[in-house]
């Protein structure tokens, strides 16, 4: 589907059998030189959700299950990331500074869990976050993102090689990138009746 600023594009993945993995998802859109999954021309990774209009686009869209976005700390406990295959590129989102400790946290971002955290936190520009009430807990090597659709909107911090689900795979606005189009041809058979 489109998006809500008709630059990027998304698709919705169903789970097959009881879905995927989040670290399987990643490896299938970096596969082939970080372009494992195409679309018109564009390169898909897994969704960056980065403000809250896009929040709510996912959220009219996929109303019915929680889904992986691509969100992740396996560089560094506590230091939440975008997908290095996305226009983000591996920007920072959100700091722990309990660095995930099982505990409520007590966050690096000024404003509380949710909202931006600051450009002196993120390494640049005051980035966008959305979790749930007391996450990410890092309840059990969490570290995956997901989208609660069915409900808020909201995130929350999963293990990336256990829980199955399904997954919004994103597209476009990564440098040098264009929309293409195929050409399709369409047969038309039209019926003419005389009538005298």
């Amino acid at each position: 589907f489109p998006s809500h600023d008709s630059q990027h594009f998304y698709r919705y993945f169903a789970p097959v059998g009881s879905g995927s993995m989040w670290q399987e998802v990643m490896d299938l859109t970096t596969a082939s030189g970080d372009c494992g999954v195409t679309f018109n021309g564009l390169c898909g990774y897994l969704a960056t959700v980065t403000s809250e209009t896009e929040t709510a686009f996912i959220k009219d869209k996929v109303t019915t299950a929680n889904v992986w976005i691509g969100g992740n700390d396996t560089a560094t406990e506590g230091t939440w990331r975008w997908p290095y295959n996305s226009p983000e590129a591996g920007a920072i989102f959100f700091k722990d500074s309990a660095q995930n400790a099982g505990t409520v946290n007590v966050n690096y971002c000024a404003d509380g869990l949710k909202g931006y955290c600051p450009a002196a936190v993120t390494g640049g520009s005051s980035r966008y976050n959305n979790w749930n009430g007391g996450e990410p807990n890092q309840s059990g090597e969490e570290y995956a993102l997901q989208i609660l659709t069915g409900s808020t909107g909201e995130w929350n911090d999963l293990p990336s090689n256990s829980s199955t689900l399904p997954y919004i795979i994103e597209f476009g606005c990564k440098s040098g990138e264009a929309v293409t189009y195929q050409s399709r041809t369409r047969n038309v058979i039209v019926n003419v009746h005389a009538t005298q």
